[in-house]
């Protein structure tokens, strides 16, 4: 609600075309924390490497990510149970580029994966790992926003964390 008027009402008032480029372009100059999502839905496992991860409530404890096609390793996702959020640090940058690409090596023996007793495939070495159940789901244009439920975290914290800026990974850098 903005002055009493629901957000979305607001939004007619106002004819504002957004141009794709530039929705992107902007969003390129906002530094985000790096992720591969990974989960099992029975025809092995399967990941992808996300930006847009952000913590959502501590009761329940959740988080969201959004994801843009419901096919492939995202529908493989969005299929199984339960999914686990492996963050990323600097030194996985590597990693991040082969979940990112289609047909990229996954889940081999030198990338550190392991899994936890359900079955949910887990990165090793992540600074932190939330492995959740699907809590939610909300379809918005060409991308759905997935909301899942903490059930655990492995925490390791180890290493400078991973950031996505102006369409490259960057580590953190120093503390202001």
């Amino acid at each position: 609600i903005l002055g009493g008027r629901s957000v979305l009402n607001r939004r007619k008032e106002y004819a504002v075309t957004v141009e794709p480029e530039d929705f992107k372009s902007a969003f390129a100059d906002h530094p985000a924390g790096v992720c591969i999502i990974t989960a099992d839905s029975g025809d092995g496992p399967f990941g992808l490497t996300a930006s847009s991860v952000a913590s959502v409530s501590l009761d329940p404890p959740s988080l969201l990510f959004s994801v843009t096609k419901a096919r492939g390793a995202a529908g493989h996702v969005l299929d199984a149970p339960r999914f686990a959020v492996n963050m990323l640090h600097a030194g996985h940058s590597e990693l991040a580029v082969q979940f990112a690409m289609p047909g990229g090596e996954r889940f081999s023996a030198r990338q550190n994966w392991t899994y936890m007793d359900d079955g949910v495939p887990v990165l090793d070495d992540a600074h932190s790992v939330f492995v959740c159940s699907h809590y939610g789901r909300l379809p918005v244009g060409e991308s759905t926003v997935v909301v899942g439920e903490v059930e655990d975290i492995v925490r390791r914290p180890q290493g400078i964390p991973m950031v996505y800026h102006q369409r490259r990974f960057h580590d953190l850098g120093k503390l202001l």
